[in-house]
């Protein structure tokens, strides 16, 4: 355990100032965000509980805990001197909001279709469908 932390949880980099003493470790951080942004998705995918839906309701779990967690915990990281941990961190934190912030967008356009199918409205509802659905 001492090991893997000295390696990979506090790594030697040599840095100016005292930031290392002054601020606690960030790694925890964005390792527990993923964690727990984790769990409710893994609980509705095996319908624990009569969980289901495919984790809908739990997308704002994801962009906090698995994305902005993540972020913050990278820039801590990059604050102290740790570049690895803020590459890894600060990629995955990214990814997340840009997959979930995209996918957002078009899950607006298919409620806007779908709203104008209900209303009778076929020229607009194939138009959103088809933006909402990136076919063409």
């Amino acid at each position: 355990m001492e090991m893997f932390e000295k390696l990979y949880l506090a790594p030697q980099n040599r840095i100016k100032g005292e930031l290392r003493q002054t601020l606690a470790n960030p790694t925890p951080l964005p390792l527990l965000g993923f964690l727990i942004a984790s769990a409710p998705l893994v609980c509705a995918l095996m319908g624990w509980q009569g969980a289901g839906g495919g984790g809908a309701a739990t997308i704002g779990t994801y962009y906090f805990f698995g994305g902005m967690l993540q972020i913050i915990g990278s820039m801590l990281e990059w604050f102290i001197g740790n570049t690895f941990p803020f590459v890894v961190f600060g990629s995955f934190g990214n990814h997340i909001l840009w997959l979930f912030f995209f996918l957002d967008i078009a899950l607006f356009l298919l409620t806007g279709a779908y709203w104008k199918a209900a209303a009778g409205d076929a020229m607009a509802y194939g138009t959103l469908e088809k933006v909402g659905r990136l076919r063409s």
